[in-house]
């Protein structure tokens, strides 16, 4: 079940919204794949909102409420966040049916879920992208809870700082 999530991501992660929403010039080729077909119209704003919400809704039937995570997958699900709370950025109304009740859900349960505490494993990488992803649901949302559970497990990962060990974050000094 991980392999379908990791593609959901990846096509998410990689529609330019930028050139959709008309910020930069539009281009009659599409970034991942041509299709088959001659190309009878320009994708507007609307097809590839659609084309994201289809995606978070298929997301979602991998979702578990009672552990707060996707398919029972730890970073990865750091990763779903994230990229749910990109899109609440641009267009809250269109997703809010999905983050108003997976944010608060997984801030809860998933620490429960591995019986960590706080998201805090014995791996610096997933602690930070938990970070990045609390981060991201502050920026969109404003609650300041996102942005102390962020600094919480940065305050962990903030340990390593100095080691070489590939589990740590390294130092560079200047």
């Amino acid at each position: 079940m991980l392999l379908p999530i990791t593609i959901i991501l990846v096509l998410l992660s990689n529609v330019n919204f930028s050139n959709a929403f008309g910020l930069n010039e539009p281009s009659i080729e599409h970034p991942i794949i041509l299709p088959r077909y001659p190309i009878k119209r320009r994708a507007a704003k609307s097809d590839y909102v659609a084309y994201a919400v289809a995606a978070s809704n298929q997301m979602m039937t991998w979702y578990n409420s009672g552990t707060g995570l996707w398919d029972g997958a730890w970073w990865n699900s750091a990763n779903v966040i994230t990229t749910l709370a990109d899109f609440q950025e641009r267009f809250p109304a269109e997703i809010a049916h999905i983050t108003s009740h997976v944010f608060p859900t997984t801030l809860e349960m998933a620490p429960k879920a591995f019986g960590f505490t706080g998201f805090i494993n014995d791996y610096y990488d997933d602690e930070l992208w938990w970070v990045l992803a609390w981060i991201k649901v502050f920026d969109v949302t404003g609650e300041r809870k996102y942005l102390d559970k962020a600094a919480e497990i940065f305050e962990d990962s903030k340990n390593s700082f100095g080691t070489s060990s590939c589990k740590a974050l390294w130092y560079v000094p200047t």
